[in-house]
Parts: structure tokens; C-alpha cells; sequence
């Protein structure tokens, strides 16, 4: 006869929680892609004067052009996916390293669903370059969530063999 393991209240709620952000990062995403060019680029445009404001207070003598800003836009919101994913994925298996080529696969795909996107919509284009920049940001995600992971793990690890 097999017994099945029943998942404890912390698992469930961790299942549900990392699941909740991954779902809410996705749909920051798509909205986020969705938007008509002329409120996307004034969006952007206000975000780069507050950060070159702030570089300016710092005292870092660094300006920022709209174009990178937009850029580091993208890197950021699939670094978050990248992130979310790998936690996502470590919830529902302990096997992540086998299974790492999921949320690769599954980060690359929503960055061409995202450009696929765009060219629909008024005043927005679709490049290749973002998607580059985007499949860049779901790695570096991933990587600092497996770190993280790894971490926690080592320090589980020292604690529980005391």
C-alpha cells in the first residue's frame, strides 16, 4: 500500500502565493505592452526625469537617455519573471535543475508573445533586440532566484546537521 504526503499549510501557501506573483508579472507585462505608444512613451519619459533627478541628487554625474531607460524597463520586468518562475517552479518540484529548460522556454516564449504583441498595437513596433533583452532579463531572474535558493538551502543544510 502507498501513502501519499500530505502537502503541509506552509507548501500550499507558498504554491499559491508564488503562483499569484507570477500571474500578476505577467499580466504587468502584457498591459504594460498593451498600451498605446504616445502613454507608454510618456510614461517612460517621466520615469527617466525622476531617475536622472535622482542620479543628479546622488551626485553621480550620470544622465540617463528615454531609450535605455526603456531598455532597463525591459530587462526588469523579465528579470522579475525569471524570478517568479524559478520560485514557482522550486514550489511544485525539488528537481529545479532538471527542469530549468521550462521556465527558459517559457520566458523566451512570452518575450516573442510580447513583441508579437506590440506590432498590433498603435504606435508601439516589435523588435528582435527586445526580445534578446527580455530572454537576458528572465536568465539573470532565474539565476538570482537559483542563488537564492542555493543559499537557503546551504544554510538549512548547516543548521540541520548541528
Amino acid at each position: 500500500m502507498e501513502t501519499t504526503k500530505t502537502p503541509s499549510a506552509l507548501s500550499v501557501i507558498m504554491k499559491i502565493l508564488f503562483t499569484l506573483l507570477l500571474a500578476a508579472t505577467v499580466f504587468f507585462i502584457f498591459y504594460q505592452s498593451s498600451r498605446i505608444g504616445e502613454v507608454s512613451s510618456g510614461l517612460s519619459l517621466r520615469v527617466t526625469e525622476k531617475l536622472n533627478a535622482w542620479l543628479y541628487n546622488a551626485g553621480l554625474g550620470v544622465q540617463l537617455s528615454h531609450n535605455t531607460v526603456r531598455k532597463l524597463g525591459h530587462l526588469g520586468e523579465y528579470i522579475l519573471l525569471g524570478f517568479w518562475t524559478m520560485l514557482t517552479l522550486r514550489v511544485y518540484t525539488g528537481r529545479v535543475i532538471a527542469f530549468i529548460a521550462w521556465p527558459l522556454l517559457f520566458g523566451l516564449g512570452l518575450a516573442v508573445a510580447d513583441e508579437f504583441l506590440q506590432q498590433y498595437i498603435p504606435g508601439r513596433t516589435s523588435s528582435v533586440t527586445d526580445v534578446v533583452i527580455d530572454f537576458c532579463g528572465v536568465i539573470l531572474g532565474l539565476s538570482i532566484a537559483l542563488a537564492i535558493l542555493l543559499l537557503v538551502t546551504g544554510i538549512a543544510r548547516l543548521f540541520t546537521r548541528r
